[in-house]
């Protein structure tokens, strides 16, 4: 593919990449607009229908409670109670024991027309109900089976059921007796669910949706079609009632994927839930799925047929270039057609004919030169070289005034003569420092340069009229490390004269060595006054520049010192300046590490 596809020219390649780039924004662009449009309405329809179960809920919840206390002077009334514990014996207490209670039957029934029937049955099989009729399931059988379902703590027990074709709700409870806590009997209403199923009829809701209750063990209680009332849910959609107490989700319904709603009602334990095929769902946003892939298509056919122009007028002039080079290439010194405007191709095919012109100019002019141009190259070197090393004995010869050695040997004879100690010491010093400066190296031991800068310090103690400290810091090994001659003494001289404004007491100059790798870091450090800042950068700018200027009056520069450095040892060895005002300063000097002595 790889290959392939650099086998392509500009103009192709181009082309696929802003195929590729709009292609993938518009279909990014168009998904995420129909994902959110969708999960947009999907949240509006289940807030929806949130509001709908909660008010069904509440309807529920609200009927049922009404009728659970309507039920409540019955299971309080001391006949009721007197009946289910069976104490009266003779027929004449039984009978008015009955009738005061089916008058208190018949007194509910009235108050609450939905009461179908009313049920009052003890343990003994002995049992009154609140209308005579031959349909009544088995009373036998229906105690038995409510004595199972119902709690012994005297909670009430709702239990939806069909009876003659018609939903009934059975609400039951067990009844304690008048001596005793334990449950004696079990008083049973069925309501009629006829006003509730309206109720649930007129909920709005679009083709092929639906409203059912499943009760708490997963049967269907209610459906607007009878057929499915008492049948169980089935498992994915049972599962996912189970799982909590409200929430949406999809499942297959008769082979249509589905949404679902639910909400558990806290009185009944019932499931309330709404179902819509996803397709009615989805429906409003079908237009908006058409509309944006619409309008992704024709922008996408708009921007490719901009995209192909602008890439026509990049790639026409860079193939004329390429026409005129391969002219160029056989000899002919031809320009490209200059296109319209101030673009970057524009300007680069300027360039590109500025370039021939310079290009045919210098051809014509470079063979003639050539022989010339290499001459003066080898001589330039020659001459390069020489400066090098003129410049080198330049820079040394300031050090080394040779005629004042054997006059400053007569001066010392003359002291020691004239018993002129002071005088004797400087000479010496002096004299000693000019037989260091006229030996005929390029490179001296540590060792030797430390010797030299305690010769200068003699005379700078004669000079301020007290010893100067000087402390040297660095391992005895390094005394045999090789650096500058003549490098280390112009650093300590420019600590003194320019770092104390007066020598002190405290005075002091510290000469540190230290090695890093294969560095060595020599480091001239004073407690003086400092430099300040701006001068600092200046400083290091001059330094690193080779511009330098700031020198002291009768010692080499630290210009010099860092020219000799980096002649001798290269271009990333040399001097670094380091300082703080009213702290000190530190000039570090680097070299290449070595323990060899010189011979």
């Amino acid at each position: 593919m790889r290959t392939w596809f650099h086998k392509l020219n500009l103009f192709q390649r181009l082309l696929i990449y802003f195929t590729v780039i709009i292609i993938f924004s518009i279909v990014v662009v168009s998904v995420t607009t129909y994902l959110k449009s969708s999960k947009a309405i999907e949240n509006q329809v289940s807030i929806y229908l949130k509001q709908i179960v909660s008010n069904v809920n509440l309807q529920i919840d609200d009927y049922l409670g009404n009728y659970e206390l309507a039920t409540l002077p019955l299971v309080t009334n001391e006949e009721v109670k007197t009946f289910v514990e069976g104490r009266l014996v003779d027929n004449y207490g039984k009978y008015m024991n009955y009738m005061e209670i089916k008058s208190q039957m018949n007194e509910t029934i009235i108050e609450r027309p939905e009461i179908e029937q009313i049920y009052l049955m003890e343990g003994n099989g002995h049992y009154i109900v609140s209308r005579d009729t031959s349909s009544l399931t088995p009373i036998d059988e229906f105690y038995q089976e409510l004595n199972e379902l119902t709690s012994d703590s005297g909670t009430i027990f709702i239990y939806p059921r069909i009876s003659n074709d018609e939903l009934v709700i059975t609400m039951a409870r067990k009844i304690r007796g008048m001596t005793t806590w334990e449950p004696k009997g079990i008083l049973a209403v069925d309501l009629n669910a006829s006003r509730l199923i309206r109720s649930w009829g007129e909920i709005n809701l679009e083709d092929n949706s639906f409203f059912m209750i499943v009760d708490d063990k997963g049967k269907i209680i209610y459906h607007p079609e009878i057929d499915y009332i008492g049948q169980e849910m089935i498992q994915p959609i049972k599962e996912q009632l189970d799982g909590s107490l409200h929430h949406n989700f999809y499942a297959d319904w008769n082979d249509e994927r589905t949404f679902f709603y639910f909400n558990t009602s806290d009185y009944t334990d019932w499931k309330l839930v709404l179902a819509i095929p996803a397709t009615k769902l989805f429906q409003p946003i079908s237009g908006i799925r058409t509309t944006v892939f619409v309008s992704g298509g024709l922008a996408l056919l708009i921007a490719l047929v901009f995209a192909q122009h602008f890439i026509r007028k990049i790639v026409k002039p860079i193939r004329m270039i390429e026409s005129t080079m391969k002219k160029v290439e056989k000899g002919k010194w031809e320009l490209a057609s200059e296109p319209e405007g101030n673009d970057e191709i524009s300007s680069l095919v300027k360039n590109y004919n500025k370039m021939v012109n310079r290009l045919s100019f210098l051809v014509d002019r470079v063979y003639k030169a050539e022989l010339e141009n290499q001459k003066a190259e080898i001589m330039s070197q020659r001459r390069e070289l020489e400066r090098r090393k003129v410049e080198f004995q330049a820079l040394q010869s300031q050090i080394n005034p040779h005629f004042l050695y054997n006059t400053l040997g007569t001066i010392n004879s003359y002291a020691i003569f004239k018993e002129i100690d002071e005088v004797s010491e400087m000479t010496e010093a002096l004299a000693n420092m000019f037989r260091y400066s006229t030996k005929n190296l390029e490179i001296a031991t540590m060792e030797d340069e430390l010797s030299h800068v305690g010769d200068f310090l003699i005379i700078q103690q004669h000079r301020w009229q007290k010893k100067f400290p000087l402390d040297i810091d660095m391992e005895d090994h390094l005394l045999h490390s090789k650096i500058v001659k003549l490098s280390l003494q112009p650093l300590v001289e420019n600590a003194i004269e320019h770092g104390f404004q007066t020598i002190t007491d405290s005075s002091k100059v510290t000469i540190k060595g230290e090695v890093s790798g294969t560095t060595l870091f020599i480091s001239v450090i004073d407690n003086g006054v400092g430099i300040e800042q701006v001068r600092l950068t200046q400083l290091r700018e001059q330094l690193e520049n080779e511009q330098l200027h700031y020198k002291i009056d009768q010692g080499i520069g630290l210009l010099n010192v860092s020219k000799r450095t980096k002649l001798l040892f290269g271009e990333e060895y040399g001097i670094e300046i380091f300082s703080e005002v009213n702290k000190g300063t530190t000039v570090m000097m680097s070299v290449p590490y070595t323990s060899k002595s010189i011979k």
